[in-house]
């Protein structure tokens, strides 16, 4: 399912401090770009969104996710899916596997996508906005699957299995990649590999034995002397 209209049911823990912050971020960002772009005349999406290869700058793979929009409803529907879905997946996984898997989904999807670009595959960037594409479907995969059997509402009406929302969202961002050919649904789509290899290197790969390092003595313990024989007295 495309992550944009799938929610959390009215049920969902409400959003955790961490997801107020990052929500916080995101609009106070959204509302600077706005004003720059629209009322001072500075063209900061040209600058840090994504560009077609003619355009392209080293540090738009990072800024180009921190624009949302173009609208203010199609941040707002984003905003709104990440804090129905994000403190779930915080509640099941911890911090450290939200973001190591947010990580590998946007070194997926900006590396397959610049590879793309840069043999003349992808179209032209139609819209630079790409918003929070690859880590909404990141965390799709990672509540689906470690939830397989939990809810989701999708249009927040509709109930299925979170893992039917998992794999779906992974094909119908592939359909999209397929049918457009475009900068956008590519980094949705290799964004969700990138969180699934992720994932299978993390819960199904052998992990390798670690090393116990022997216990250190500690200075409550006095050698006593012994006698010249192998006996110990």
């Amino acid at each position: 399912m495309d992550p944009r209209i799938a929610g959390w049911s009215p049920a969902s823990p409400p959003g955790s401090r961490l997801t107020w912050w990052i929500l916080g971020i995101l609009a106070g960002l959204y509302v600077v770009q706005v004003v720059l772009e629209r009322w001072v005349g500075i063209p900061v999406v040209a600058l840090l969104a994504w560009g077609n290869p003619g355009l392209f700058r080293p540090w738009q793979p990072v800024t180009a996710f921190l624009f949302n929009g173009p609208t203010p409803i199609a941040a707002l529907i984003e905003w709104v899916v990440l804090f129905f879905l994000l403190p779930p997946a915080l509640s099941l996984s911890g911090r450290g596997a939200v973001a190591r898997i947010s990580v590998a989904a946007w070194a997926g999807a900006v590396g397959a996508t610049l590879a793309l670009q840069a043999t003349g595959v992808l179209e032209p960037a139609v819209s630079p906005y790409l918003g929070l594409e690859p880590f909404i479907t990141a965390l799709l995969l990672l509540f689906g699957l470690a939830r397989p059997d939990a809810r989701i509402l999708l249009f927040f009406v509709i109930p299925l299995r979170a893992a039917w929302v998992a794999w779906g969202t992974g094909a119908v961002t592939f359909l999209l990649f397929l049918f457009s050919r475009e900068v956008g649904p590519s980094i949705a789509f290799f964004g969700w590999c990138g969180a699934l290899a992720w994932y299978v290197a993390r819960t199904r790969l052998p992990r390798l034995p670690r090393r116990r390092s022997p216990p250190r003595p500690t200075g409550r313990l006095h050698v006593l002397p012994g006698g010249r024989d192998d006996l110990v007295h």
